[in-house]
């Protein structure tokens, strides 16, 4: 998840580091924060896996192994 309103988050920068890092996972846009909110987001960064039901398999600062 990528939170921020337009014009506060660089799309291109967020391509060109998942280019670098080999992430080949979607990013969800929280424009207005309710994602943030709904998973309680309270640091950056923070990393929420789901799994296709919708249930956190992963939730912390580091990718899983």
């Amino acid at each position: 998840m990528v939170s921020g309103p337009d014009g506060s988050v660089d799309e291109a920068d967020i391509r060109r580091i998942d280019l670098q890092l080999g992430l080949g996972y979607p990013h969800l846009r929280d424009r207005d924060g309710s994602w943030s909110s709904r998973f309680a987001v309270r640091a950056t960064p923070t990393i929420i896996v789901l799994e296709p039901g919708g249930s956190v398999v992963h939730r912390g600062a580091h990718l899983p192994e």
